[in-house]
């Protein structure tokens, strides 16, 4: 199921168990181990497109992505280069044919790398963001925490909007905790820092 689709069924749930609970009181021992639902639950919405845009953490990164896809396309020039010239000097048909292969391969692999990448960048973004989210929910009483923009929010004010706040946490949690470089794949150099 969709994430979007489970949160707004979960909170759409959380509301309705709500209404219920303040409309007819449980009765004695007709739930044992139940848990009363809560008269006024606290619904709070986060930007999550600004959240992942604007984090420290995300700006650091894109720029390791950015940094690796520079120094594979500069790899990938200088490869398509050298067939040129290859081919400019007349080089043999079989050799030209064995370049242009080996050049596609490396595209290939360096599409493919720059995927995981992107996964492992996301998979990062996550370690970070869910449990900030949770400790802060449990901080501050949330009940339920929305995506802004998934099409299932009919309406957000900006009243429950705490994406200012959560940001700012996020970035004081990354600013604390710099992101470790990703480790280059075997036989490749790490791409160095940016000064």
């Amino acid at each position: 199921m969709n994430k979007s689709v489970y949160a707004a069924v979960l909170a759409a749930g959380l509301l309705l168990a709500a209404c219920k609970g303040a409309s007819s009181p449980a009765t004695p021992g007709g739930n044992s181990g139940a848990k009363p639902a809560k008269a006024n639950p606290v619904v709070v919405v986060l930007d999550m497109d600004r959240l992942m845009g604007d984090s420290n953490l995300s700006k650091g990164l894109h720029e390791e992505l950015k940094a690796w896809a520079e120094g594979k396309q500069a790899e990938l020039k200088a490869r398509a280069e050298a067939i040129q010239r290859a081919e400019a000097a007349k080089a043999k048909p079989a050799e030209l044919e064995a370049m242009k292969r080996d050049l596609f391969q490396m595209q290939e692999m360096a599409k493919q790398e720059f995927q995981q990448r992107q996964t492992g960048a996301a998979d990062r973004m996550k370690k970070t963001f869910d449990p900030l989210v949770q400790s802060l929910a449990k901080e501050n009483g949330w009940d339920v925490v929305l995506n802004k923009n998934e099409q299932l929010t009919i309406f957000a004010g900006d009243a429950l909007d705490q994406t200012d706040f959560v940001l700012a946490r996020l970035n004081k949690a990354s600013d604390a905790k710099a992101p470790a470089a990703s480790p280059a794949p075997a036989g490749q150099e790490a791409p160095a820092a940016k000064p």
